[in-house]
């Protein structure tokens, strides 16, 4: 049980009194990107100003200068949990989430337990309450801190790591704190439409989190590209101006934005998820709360038959992890297992048991559900959220066939030597990728030069060597965010980039030629390589000498307005025009490569 303050809330300074009463809170939504269901809200404190501060950290620091830290920040926790409480439905359903200053660990006098003990006297759950840890502040794990969120999580209080990646810890505060919500700062969100760097960073930190079952929530999204650039990284939830600005008039608040279906249904690039399969292949395993018996675990698996796991979820369908069946079979195996498991003295719930697996959403693409499961080469399985609940567990076996099927659709429109998407898919990408109009866009025709002399010195089984090398390499850099690649035919090539700036993508086209231009020379003989060239027949039967292969590019660009709007409206048909108008130009140029801009 966790201990009570020994601290009073009320204050007895009439200074920080008075300090007080002159603050509010306004609150913010944090929604899903799939479909605006309301996660929770951010309670932020408002009228600093108006109190002798400018900001919210500033009123911390003088109550530590005041010696009145701990009722000062008991307090205003107070204020922000009663007056959210004052919208029932809101506080029944979503949670709230509260800024807490990690010096207050440290403060004398400070022991967990006031807030567990002001949500019962209001009669809600501590389930509602997500507390949100700045990483901008330094906390030692070790001395007590880790312990501390321990107790928060047995109580059913949640723990996030704000602003990450911009404080002390960054990894490791990740890593050691073992949050449930991870909300990443406004500085990597803020035009991670227009930086590559940014959405790799944050592409890279989502996948890990959902590998250790936490949950993503981008911070600060203003814009309609970063809404789509997060929300196809893969982030669960959103949270920023865009949505919705903070108030402090409880009315305005909702259980869902219709901002964010407004905007997915206005996005017509929007990629196609795996959820169709993903219902079929999940098992709809019933969970259970971290307080159920240990006793009763063996009873569970019972009625589970094909379950090797159990999910457990706290009371408003969190995922907290799953117990695993060959954990209790050393109870059950032993001689005094059954004894053991009642045993009250080591335990009665089983949230000792409880280990991380893998979490992702029902809309979560397929590549990143494989990314987020083969990331933990221990993991059991992955649990499915919908708008952060938990919807069901897809097991290895499961996962299998999810991919098998999903390979199969994906091969009826593959070309079978490249094995990367045919015209269909392709034209469907350009499609949508034409239709968004709210980033740039990039569409890159490519072709060999001199490939026919090649095949008919070498041979189509040569030749086909040449068009899988570079399959293999236009595989490799469609890796980097926003990027396609697909398979026209023969030795014909489509590469796409949205939301990606002008000279990333260049950089990236300038590396796949050279390293092409290098690599091919490996399929030639000597005698040939140290010539530079061979000796065929052109198409009109004269013999001639040839230079090795190379590819050119003709790189159709189309950048996005500041109003959001396309800077043209160009279609498939005008774009394939201009690619044949530039394409003796690329083949002309020293580099292979030439750019078609569009401007509005």
């Amino acid at each position: 049980m966790l201990d009570v303050p020994s601290m009073p809330v009320e204050l007895d300074n009439p200074l920080w009194q008075q300090r007080l009463a002159g603050l509010d809170y306004g609150y913010q939504p944090i929604v899903s990107f799939r479909n605006g269901r309301v996660l929770g809200f951010e309670a932020l404190m408002r009228g600093v100003d108006t109190i002798g501060f400018k900001t919210p950290s500033d009123v911390f620091d003088a109550a530590i200068a005041d010696g009145q830290m701990v009722p000062v920040e008991l307090a205003l926790r107070a204020k922000a949990i009663r007056k959210f409480a004052q919208r029932r439905d809101l506080a029944t359903s979503s949670m709230l989430f509260l800024n807490v200053d990690s010096r207050l660990f440290g403060a004398p006098g400070y022991r967990s337990g006031f807030t567990v003990e002001l949500l019962q006297e209001i009669g809600l759950a501590p389930s509602i309450i997500c507390l949100e840890l700045a990483e901008r502040s330094e906390f030692n794990l070790h001395d007590g801190g880790n312990r501390m969120f321990e107790q928060y999580r047995a109580s059913g209080i949640a723990v996030a790591i704000d602003d990450f990646g911009v404080g002390y810890a960054s990894l490791k505060m990740l890593y050691e704190a073992k949050p449930d919500y991870l909300k990443i700062d406004r500085f990597f969100i803020s035009g991670i439409d227009q930086d590559v760097r940014k959405r790799g960073l944050v592409e890279q930190v989502t996948n890990y989190a959902h590998i250790r079952g936490i949950q993503v929530i981008a911070e600060g999204i203003e814009t309609d590209r970063e809404f789509y650039v997060c929300r196809d990284i893969g982030c669960d939830f959103a949270q920023g101006y865009r949505i919705a600005r903070p108030t402090t008039d409880l009315r305005g608040l909702q259980l869902e934005y219709l901002t964010v279906l407004d905007l997915n249904h206005a996005d017509r690039r929007r990629p196609v998820t795996s959820g169709p399969l993903m219902e079929e292949a999940i098992q709809r395993i019933p969970p259970i709360p971290p307080h159920t018996a240990r006793a009763d675990l063996l009873e569970t698996f019972r009625q589970n038959e094909t379950a090797e796991v159990i999910p457990v979820v706290d009371d408003r369908g969190r995922p907290l992890g799953v117990v695993r069946e060959r954990d209790i079979k050393r109870f059950a195996y032993s001689r005094f297992g059954s004894d053991l498991l009642r045993n009250r003295a080591i335990g009665d719930g089983v949230r000792d048991l409880i280990v991380t697996c893998p979490v992702c959403d029902i809309g979560t693409h397929i590549d990143r559900i494989v990314e987020a499961f083969s990331g933990d080469s221990a993991a059991d399985g992955i649990l499915v959220t919908e708008d952060g609940r938990y919807l069901g567990f897809l097991s290895p076996r499961s996962l299998l066939k999810l991919v098998h099927e999903y390979n199969l659709a994906g091969a009826r429109d593959q070309n079978p030597l490249s094995r990367l998407p045919g015209n269909q898919k392709i034209q469907e990408w350009i499609d949508r990728a034409l239709d968004q109009g709210t980033e740039p866009v990039s569409i890159v025709f490519i072709d060999f030069d001199f490939f026919k002399p090649f095949n008919d010195t070498y041979g189509f089984r040569q030749g086909d060597r040449v068009i899988t090398m570079f399959a293999d390499m236009m595989r490799i850099a469609q890796n980097a965010p926003g990027f396609f690649a697909g398979h026209i035919g023969g030795d014909d090539f489509v590469m796409g980039a949205v939301g990606v700036g002008e000279a990333d993508v260049a950089d990236v086209l300038n590396q796949l030629l050279g390293k092409f231009r290098t690599d091919v020379t490996s399929l030639y003989d000597l005698e040939s390589r140290l010539r530079g060239h061979i000796t065929a027949k052109d198409r009109d039967g004269r013999e001639r000498n040839f230079p090795l292969l190379r590819a050119s590019a003709v790189m159709v660009h189309l950048p996005a307005r500041s109003d959001g709007h396309p800077a043209h409206d160009p279609s498939a048909e005008d774009i394939a025009a201009r690619f044949a108008a530039r394409k003796a130009d690329a083949k002309g140029s020293p580099a292979g490569f030439v750019i078609e801009r569009i401007h509005g």
